[in-house]
C-alpha cells in the first residue's frame, strides 16, 4: 500500500507496479502524484517491498534523486530487488539492525524463436548494466564489484550494506512479524522470502513468531477454545465426505479423508468427472449388450437395428419424442 503520514512519510509497502491479477501493487504516477500534491521539502519514505517491475522503480528513483526536497529512506524491513533501486535514492539511507538489502539481476518471460530470445538477452543486460550505475553512484564501488554481487543475487544485512555504502546508517532494530506477514502474502514476496540466505532465516521469522506472541498471548481458555474449534470443524469435514460417498466413490472419498484432507466442496469436480465416465462405461456395456442379443437375422437387417438404437439414443439424448 502507499499511505502518507505525519504529513511528510510515505509508506512503499508493497510491490512496485501495478499487478492486474491480484490488483496490488504501487506505481510510479502513485508515488509522484502524492509528493506533487503535498509539496514536500522534506520526504521520509520508508521501503518494506519485495520488489516488481523495474522501469516503475527507475522511474521512483530518477524522480525522488532530481527532486528538490531532501529524501530520507529508511528500509523498515525487505528492500529487495527492484525495491533496493528505489532505496538508493536518499540522500540518506538508513536500516534497522533487523532489516535486509538484496539484489539482483533482472528476469523476464518471453514466448518466441531462439532471435527473440537473443534479443531479450541483449535487453536483460542493458537493464541489467542501468541497474549497477544506480548501486554504482549510491556506493563509490566499480560497476564489475557490484555486477558481481547481482550475479550472486546477494542478501546485505544492515552492518554488510553499511560495510558496503548502500546505507548511510544503521537504525535501532524494528518489530517486524506484521511486515512479514505481509510479504508472504505477495507473488514476489513469498518467492524471495523462500530463498532467504540461512543466516538470515532464523533471525527474521524468529522476530515475526516473538512479536507476535508478545502482542497475543495465548491464555489456557483460548486454547482450549481453537482446540476444540478444530475438532468439530474436522468432525463436520469427515461428515460431509461421508454423506458423498456411494458404490463407485470408496477410494476418492478415502483420499479426501486421509491423504489429500480435502473437504467437500473441494472434490465436487472430481465427483463429477468420475459419475461421467461411470455413466459412459454403463451406456457402452448397455449398447454392446443390445448389439450382441441381435442374432440369427441378416447383415442388412442387423445393420437397420444397430441405425435404429443410435437414433434412439440421441433422441434421449436431445430430450425427442419418439
Amino acid at each position: 500500500m502507499l499511505g502518507i503520514r505525519n504529513a511528510n512519510e510515505i509508506f512503499l509497502y508493497d510491490n512496485i507496479g501495478f499487478d492486474e491479477l491480484t490488483w496490488t501493487g504501487i506505481r510510479a504516477i502513485d508515488l509522484i502524484n502524492e509528493i506533487k500534491e503535498q509539496d514536500f521539502s522534506e520526504i521520509i519514505l520508508r521501503i518494506n517491498s519485495s520488489g516488481g517491475d523495474i522501469f516503475e522503480a527507475q522511474a521512483m528513483y530518477n524522480y525522488l534523486k532530481n527532486s528538490s526536497a531532501k529524501v530520507k529512506v529508511i528500509i523498515d524491513g525487505l528492500a529487495a530487488s527492484a525495491a533496493s533501486i528505489v532505496a538508493m535514492c536518499g540522500d540518506q539511507v538508513i536500516m534497522p539492525e533487523n532489516a535486509l538489502l538484496m539484489i539482483h539481476n533482472p528476469s523476464g518471460a518471453l514466448f518466441g524463436d531462439s532471435a527473440d530470445f537473443q534479443d531479450m538477452a541483449g535487453v536483460l543486460e542493458k537493464i541489467s548494466d542501468s541497474m549497477a550505475g544506480i548501486y554504482s553512484e549510491k556506493t563509490g564501488l566499480e560497476k564489475i564489484k557490484i555486477r558481481e554481487f547481482m550475479n550472486a543475487e546477494t542478501w546485505f544485512s544492515a552492518r554488510e550494506a553499511f560495510e558496503y555504502k548502500f546505507i548511510d546508517s544503521i537504525g535501532e532494530p524494528v518489530e517486524i512479524s506484521a511486515n512479514a506477514n505481509g510479504l508472504l502474502k505477495n507473488k514476489y514476496g513469498s518467492a524471495l522470502i523462500n530463498k532467504l540466505p540461512e543466516k538470515f532465516k532464523n533471525n527474521y521469522y524468529s522476530q515475526a513468531v516473538n512479536n507476535k506472541n508478545k502482542n497475543e498471548k495465548l491464555k489456557p481458555e483460548k486454547l482450549k477454545a481453537e482446540y476444540d474449534a478444530g475438532i468439530k470443524a474436522e468432525r463436520e469435514r469427515l461428515k460431509e465426505l461421508d454423506d458423498l460417498n456411494a458404490p463407485g466413490r470408496e477410494n476418492l472419498i478415502y483420499e479426501a479423508k486421509y491423504k489429500t484432507f480435502e473437504n467437500a466442496k473441494d472434490i465436487a469436480i472430481n465427483l463429477l468427472k468420475l459419475e461421467n465416465i461411470q455413466a459412459r462405461k454403463v451406456e457402452s456395456e448397455n449398447l454392446e449388450s443390445a448389439l450382441n442379443n441381435i442374432g440369427g437375422i441378416s447383415n442388412k437387417s442387423r445393420s437397420e437395428n444397430f441405425q435404429a438404437l443410435i437414433l434412439n439414443k440421441m433422441k434421449k439424448i436431445r430430450g425427442v419424442k419418439n
